[in-house]
């Protein structure tokens, strides 16, 4: 049996977590990258990075990409609009 160790990122700096987001962004040639896409491409965890700095908006913001959806799901106030009911 094989002996593996398993690396973990313990008191990784924010400046790394950072910097680890912006390279799957350079690495997708994108301004912004989805959770699933750093789970892929990421050194850590979305959730690493969500749970240090509050949320997936806030990491993006710090590491200067654009927000992967709308903060609400809606891509801008006239879609409300036009999906207004009724009653």
């Amino acid at each position: 049996m094989k002996f593996e160790l398993n690396e973990y990122h313990r008191n990784s700096s924010d400046d790394e977590l950072i910097e680890d987001l912006r390279n799957v962004a350079h690495f997708l040639k994108k301004n912004t990258v989805t959770l699933s896409e750093y789970n892929e491409y990421g050194r850590f965890h979305a959730t690493t990075l969500t749970r240090h700095f509050g949320s997936w908006f806030k990491c993006l913001e710090l590491a200067g990409l654009a927000p992967s959806r709308s903060k609400i799901g809606i891509s801008d106030q006239l879609d409300l609009l036009k999906n207004k009911v009724y009653f």
